[in-house]
């Protein structure tokens, strides 16, 4: 293992490290890896056109996005997916929930699928304000 490795592990590792450096640490590393997207992937600029990866759609980009959002949002298996993983997270973080993390991955689980549907509909033109 490298140095730089061991030095990271160790830090990350220590529990006197205030969160705030563990935080920028974290991030930068991420970023380094491209692991996650650490920035906007779609937004709208000041005329409400969408950006996406910091780029302007052309119009049979977006014509093709928004296809796709539209079967997405029609998929019944995709919808049935979905409504089971707000049901399991609902039953977790309401009925079974047995410490505070179980019921923050439930919430998490909520907000993401309602994250979806929102970005979903802005693709399709029925949401304006998802982001």
């Amino acid at each position: 293992m490298r140095l730089t490795t061991k030095i990271v592990v160790f830090l990350l590792g220590k529990t006197n490290l205030p969160l705030e450096d563990r935080s920028f640490l974290t991030t930068v590393l991420m970023d380094r890896l491209r692991n996650l997207p650490l920035h906007d992937i779609m937004a709208l600029d000041d005329q409400n056109n969408l950006i996406v990866n910091g780029k302007p759609l052309d119009l049979e980009k977006a014509r093709l996005l928004r296809e796709s959002a539209i079967a997405a949002l029609k998929n019944s298996a995709f919808t049935l997916i979905r409504d089971q993983v707000a049901f399991v997270a609902t039953t977790l973080g309401v009925h079974k929930a047995e410490t505070p993390e179980q019921m923050f991955f439930a919430r998490a689980a909520l907000w993401w699928g309602q994250q979806e549907q929102k970005h979903l509909e802005l693709l399709t033109g029925k949401e304006e304000s998802a982001l």
